[in-house]
């Protein structure tokens, strides 16, 4: 994702755009880390069978989780309960951007939105609040395809 500075002119302040540049790109730094660790490990095998592996498990549990988390917050409304979010709907609905560049937003928006809206139901009903009847299935709260998270990614920072 290119620093806010290289965008088109919006009615954002650059303050504004740097502070959402970081949620985003530290978004990105997170899942590059657990990506690094535990998907694309060639030793990962190795480590799974090692003294570690118990600790392993729940950092990559906590790793999994936190993505999850901060993908899930960047995809929420941009008025909350009346409260307003730093979010990629809120950049979208109030930059007062031009119309070209708000049709590629918006485009944007809605392909990342495709994995963002998986992430709401497990953020929301086991990350930040622990749901009785969710934990008592113990059923399983979807998943996206392979890759789409790397799409996701990609997608995000080639903007």
């Amino acid at each position: 994702m290119p620093k806010a500075s290289h965008l088109p002119q919006s009615s954002l302040s650059q303050a504004l755009l740097d502070r959402f540049y970081e949620q985003c790109n530290w978004t990105l730094e997170v899942w590059t880390l657990r990506r690094a660790l535990f998907d694309g490990n060639r030793r990962k095998r190795t480590l799974e069978r090692g003294p570690h592996t118990y600790f392993l498990n729940y950092l990559q549990t906590i790793l999994t989780e936190y993505v999850m988390l901060q993908v899930a917050k960047l995809h929420d409304p941009a008025v909350v309960s009346g409260r307003v979010s730093l979010t990629l709907d809120y950049i979208v609905e109030y930059g007062g951007w031009d119309s070209a560049t708000r049709g590629r937003l918006v485009r944007s928006k809605r392909t990342l939105d495709k994995l963002g809206s998986v992430m709401k139901l497990p953020r929301n009903k086991l990350i930040v609040h622990n749901d009785l009847s969710t934990i008592m299935q113990d059923a399983s709260l979807g998943t996206f395809s392979a890759g789409a998270d790397t799409n996701y990614f990609s997608l995000s920072n080639a903007s």
